[in-house]
């Protein structure tokens, strides 16, 4: 094709001249596009509302701010708490500098790891973030350890 003179500038018409041209088929398009979204909606509608039930049932808790501190809150505040304090555990028993930045690092590359999981419990994926996200701290070796 670069070879020869003029091949790419050949025009096949625009879209106006596509639909123009074929009325019919355009119709046909158009109103198979709607009858598939009407379609679709009311096969998802009783789905849809069943789950809009069960949201505000389950945002209920929200009304009642003890309840919700004392049910939801403080535990989730708890758990994450938890979690912090286990990677402070693996970095101090690995001689990893335990500051809030290398903390911080791990806290992030294991939530994007946990997004781009592509292996059953991000196998590979983890060791990978954490080796990159704890490469100012320490070597790649002990941060994949």
């Amino acid at each position: 094709f670069w070879a020869v003179a003029g091949s790419f500038d050949f025009q096949f018409g625009n879209e106006r001249d596509a639909i123009t041209s074929h009325v019919v088929l355009t119709l046909g398009i158009i109103g198979g596009a709607v009858f598939l979204l009407v379609l679709l909606a009311r096969i998802f509608w009783g789905w849809v509302k069943k789950m809009w039930a069960r949201a505000k049932k389950g945002a209920a808790i929200l009304g009642d701010l003890r309840a919700y501190l004392r049910l939801v809150l403080i535990p989730q505040v708890g758990g994450y708490v938890a979690k912090v304090m286990v990677i402070v555990v693996f970095l101090a028993a690995y001689s990893i500098p335990v500051t809030f930045g290398s903390v911080m690092s791990v806290l992030g590359s294991n939530q994007l790891a946990n997004i781009l999981s592509f292996t059953p419990g991000g196998v590979g994926i983890n060791q990978a973030f954490n080796s990159f996200a704890l490469d100012s701290y320490t070597d790649s070796t002990t941060a994949t350890a």
